[in-house]
């Protein structure tokens, strides 16, 4: 599968098989690929988790670019990726994690919030940034941010509380004709990694237009946190060193508990590690994952959810 993987073009790939292939490691010739598979919006945010499990300094420009997209859904695997890596490039970097920095604190973004402080402020040292902040809510760190940022990235940062209006852009989609190809690439980059039917994260589209009305499926995908199926309930560790992970359990042994995070990753938290554990009120699928879209964007979605049997 591995040698069939290499040897054919990205173009002909799926999810399925480059997370299949990769489950023997990753050696140069497969981690070249896959980078080349990135060029794909279908294919990049599994080539960014799957590099980000091992990552090279190879990588460290296509984890940043990965931070740098609006695209939410490529954020916790680029930053997995990032934080194993020095900081080589602090000054397009600190732009890159700014967004992040925001969204720790404003939103449920799926990233760890001390972590990515920390690195934050690793980076303003390294560029000679005064008053870096200590604290950790956005009284402090707006300020900063303003100083430091130019001006477009510093108004495109989340701030707190601030939601989509995604009635208003459920209605403008009602009167659009979807492209139920373009739609397939949003469904790609945005849903099939939890919902493509090969993963416990989340359940199978298939027919799910047909069974749900566009409003209910809105309300699902801007408001994820409303109301969980107890099937897809996430559980949330809180590690003795104040990390937390939250996923699907995989397996829940006595000497510790291994969880399938949102990104698809597998992770295992040794019981003496655990500090708390229990179910979390947040939804594994995070909330903000098509506020950058369009209207027509929407609309294609919902044009290709409908060809889903």
């Amino acid at each position: 599968m591995r040698d069939h993987l290499v040897s054919s073009p990205p173009t002909e790939w799926s999810i399925a098989i480059m997370r299949y292939a990769s489950q023997a490691g990753m050696d140069d010739t497969l981690a070249k690929a896959i980078r080349n598979a990135a060029d794909l919006a279908i294919l990049r945010p599994v080539a960014i988790d799957l590099l980000s499990a091992d990552p090279q300094p190879a990588d460290y420009d296509l984890f940043v670019t990965s931070l740098e997209s609006q695209d939410r859904n490529q954020w916790p695997a680029g930053w997995k990726g990032l934080s194993g890596l020095p900081i080589t490039d602090p000054s397009r970097e600190w732009t890159a994690i700014a967004p992040s920095v925001a969204a720790v604190i404003n939103s449920n973004s799926g990233l760890t919030k001390a972590t990515v402080l920390t690195r934050a402020r690793s980076i303003a040292s390294k560029l000679q940034f005064v008053d870096a902040p200590t604290g950790d809510s956005w009284k402090d760190w707006e300020p900063f941010l303003k100083e430091t940022l130019v001006d477009s990235v510093f108004e495109s940062l989340s701030r707190p509380q601030t939601s989509v209006d995604w009635q208003a852009l459920l209605q403008a989609s009602s009167s659009l004709t979807g492209d139920s190809k373009h739609g397939q690439i949003v469904y790609q980059e945005k849903c099939a990694l939890c919902h493509g039917g090969q993963s416990s994260l989340g359940p199978s589209l298939a027919g799910v237009a047909m069974r749900f009305s566009r409003a209910d499926l809105s309300k699902a995908i801007f408001e994820p946190s409303r109301d969980i199926s107890d099937r897809f309930r996430s559980i949330r560790v809180l590690t003795t060193d104040g990390e937390i992970f939250t996923g699907m359990i995989v397996y829940n042994a006595a000497d510790g508990t291994t969880l399938q995070t949102a990104t698809g990753s597998i992770v295992r938290i040794n019981q003496e590690d655990i500090e708390d554990k229990g179910y979390s009120t947040e939804s594994l699928m995070p909330s903000g994952l098509l506020d950058e879209k369009s209207p027509a964007d929407v609309a294609d979605l919902f044009a290709y959810l409908s060809t889903l049997k």
